[in-house]
């Protein structure tokens, strides 16, 4: 372990350390937890990749505030733009683009 990060929570070190090297086998760990949060971003989760995110999330609470966070990234990413403006493109490559458009085309 990395000794510059603080040391984990009790809470974790209890019910990793009798769990932890069953749920890596089982492709159950947090690395694969984590994994799946992603993915389950962008698709849905098949039925045994619901049930292995299910129960490491009922045993893992680090997992529970991952996931609490990872799914509150999106809003704050859009709520931190929302209040810049759109930037806007440089009139002298408007010109450029429009010129090359209106060129005939190569047959």
């Amino acid at each position: 372990m990395n000794p510059a990060l603080p040391p984990p929570p009790e809470s974790y070190c209890r019910s990793h350390k009798r769990l932890g090297p069953g749920l890596h086998k089982l492709r159950l760990s947090c690395r694969h937890f984590a994994e799946l949060s992603m993915q389950a971003m962008d698709r849905p989760l098949t039925r045994s990749e619901k049930m292995r995110y299910r129960f490491h999330y009922l045993i893992c609470t680090i997992c529970r505030n991952f996931e609490k966070q990872i799914h509150a990234l999106p809003e704050l990413v859009r709520a931190s733009f929302a209040a810049q403006e759109p930037a806007k493109p440089d009139p002298d490559f408007l010109a450029a683009v429009r010129a090359k458009l209106s060129e005939e085309p190569i047959h």
